[in-house]
């Protein structure tokens, strides 16, 4: 396993093997997950560039019933900066998500460095919204809402990602009735993982 990886099995939230979705620690939990199994996710494409060959990734969602639709990738530097996750459970009477877009924040890795400083910049020049990956975001998010509505998507972000969900809250809550956002402050690690994420509605 590559220096700083941390699968599921070892740091992740394995007693939730039933979600309640009116539990709020639980949406937290989950939501922290997904978050961290993007950012797993463009480990494992950077791992692959340089001629390995690792997957860490799917448990972070797939112990949750979710599967991935889309990746959002920059077209500068191909690197994943986001995800759509689909919940594969749905029934008449779940108060949970049938989406949850999710937004990872700044890696700081060889690859992508330079477009993680420039994303962190826009944010305190209050121009994230003219940044590409942020316009591709905006683009995502609305074709979710239109198939299935507002109250089934959920926005989520770590760090860099909690503002570019933040953002899309705020613009699209014009034609939403109700938004999930789940901004998550600090690193997520085993103990934090139920603790790191705060509920905005908006």
């Amino acid at each position: 396993m590559s220096r700083g990886r941390e699968p599921f099995s070892l740091v992740g939230p394995k007693h939730l093997t039933t979600i309640d979705w009116n539990d709020y620690s639980h949406r937290r939990s989950v939501s922290a997950s997904l978050v961290k199994g993007l950012s797993e996710r463009e480990r494992d494409r950077q791992v692959e560039l340089r001629g390995g060959s690792e997957t860490l990734a799917p448990q972070w969602w797939e112990f949750f019933n979710f599967k991935l639709v889309n990746e959002l990738v920059n077209e500068d530097d191909e690197s994943i900066f986001g995800a759509i996750f689909e919940y594969v459970l749905p029934s008449a009477t779940n108060p949970g998500p049938r989406y949850v877009i999710a937004f990872w924040g700044t890696l700081f890795k060889r690859e992508t460095w330079k477009r993680d400083l420039e994303s962190d910049f826009a944010i305190i020049l209050n121009t994230l919204h003219q940044i590409s990956r942020v316009q591709t975001a905006m683009k995502y998010v609305e074709d979710r809402v239109s198939k299935a509505g507002s109250s089934k998507v959920w926005l989520t972000g770590h760090s860099l990602g909690a503002a570019i969900a933040m953002l899309a809250g705020k613009i699209w809550r014009k034609v939403a009735n109700s938004w999930k956002v789940f901004c998550l402050i600090r690193h997520m690690h085993l103990s934090q993982l139920r603790q790191s994420s705060k509920t905005i509605r908006m």
